[in-house]
């Protein structure tokens, strides 16, 4: 019975054992998922590093694999198998990254904004013309070592040549006779440079005693300065005001500006001074001197004066003076006339 019991606890434990093997399989080995795809396709001209069963990712989770990797018209078509809960939005793009230096690489979906279109099943997912992988980076930085052994051989050449006539070793000589002669040129004016530093040092002590003595000065003209800024920025605080209620209509001159009211008065009391001073401007004056002598009595002689002033085409003012014999009679008579389309009567 305990052979039996023995025997039964092995069988226990190899079933367990099976058991827990097949689970490791299906979570860590991701087959027997039950998980359903949606297929999508890419294309890239350089997959290098992409093999069937590379992860998929957006936004950094994983969402998929590779299905197949093909080679169709000088590109490699590349076949991805993303969950079917995924929605990629029209106008995403598909980047190739790298996991670190070992050069493992995985794809990114980069997807925009959701504005409720989506890439059918079946569709086209298009490579990002900006992604940057490792292998472009590594392609970079070898040319950038190129150029860089370039330019060291050049300098290395212009170091290494014997006529030192031009290139690297040419401005190294000339570097040479400037400082050169500029030693010559301070050992010749050795006296010149000390008199020269001398005066500069006395017209800094000048301009210290001149400060210090003048220092009250200074601080009132600052002053001054201050006080003429705070009443500028008063005055056109005072302005910025005056302003202000001239835009709001406050005062005459904002009424004149903006209230179309006074403007009107303004132009009938200006049309009202032109009827009146319109007739004045319009005056005519004639002036009529004559002499007359009566045939009765020929030493009878009589001078008239008249001045006519027509204020308007239908009436005017008639002023006459005249010049009679002592003996005669003065009679005084009263004279009205009428001009009617130019005649009187």
């Amino acid at each position: 019975m305990s052979q039996w019991s023995t025997e039964f606890r092995v069988g226990i434990f190899a079933v367990i054992a099976f058991m827990v093997i097949a689970y490791m399989f299906m979570v860590l080995g991701g087959t027997f998922e039950s998980v359903a795809y949606k297929t999508y396709y890419t294309q890239l001209s350089n997959a290098s590093g992409i093999i069937p069963k590379s992860q998929v990712k957006t936004n950094g989770v994983l969402v998929g694999e590779v299905g197949e990797v093909t080679l169709a018209d000088n590109k490699t078509q590349i076949k991805l198998l993303i969950d079917e809960k995924v929605k990629i939005p029209v106008g995403s793009t598909l980047e190739v990254r790298s996991k670190g230096l070992l050069g493992d690489v995985f794809i990114e979906i980069v997807r925009i904004k959701d504005e409720g279109t989506y890439i059918e099943e079946g569709g086209t997912i298009p490579y990002s013309t900006e992604s940057v992988d490792m292998a472009t980076l590594m392609k970079t930085f070898g040319a950038i070592g190129t150029d860089i052994k370039k330019i060291t051989s050049a300098l290395a050449s212009d170091v290494e040549a014997g006529d030192g006539s031009g290139g690297l070793k040419g401005i190294i000589k000339n570097i040479e006779n400037t400082t050169k002669n500029l030693d010559e040129l301070v050992a010749k004016n050795t006296s010149t440079l000390d008199k020269l530093i001398k005066n500069l040092h006395n017209s800094s002590e000048i301009v210290n005693g001149a400060l210090e003595n003048n220092k009250g000065g200074l601080n009132n003209m600052f002053a001054n300065m201050d006080k003429a800024v705070s009443n500028l920025n008063e005055a056109s605080s005072s302005v910025k005001n005056v302003a202000d209620k001239i835009e709001r209509g406050e005062g005459t001159i904002g009424r004149l500006l903006t209230d179309d009211t006074v403007i009107k008065d303004i132009e009938g009391t200006l049309a009202d001074v032109r009827k009146v001073i319109s007739p004045v401007s319009k005056t005519v004056v004639e002036v009529d001197f004559h002499g007359e002598m009566d045939q009765n009595n020929g030493e009878d002689f009589r001078n008239y004066a008249n001045i006519k002033i027509h204020t308007r085409p239908d009436k005017y003012y008639l002023i006459g003076i005249a010049d009679i014999g002592a003996q005669q009679t003065l009679e005084r008579q009263r004279v009205t006339t009428t001009e009617t389309n130019g005649s009187t009567t």
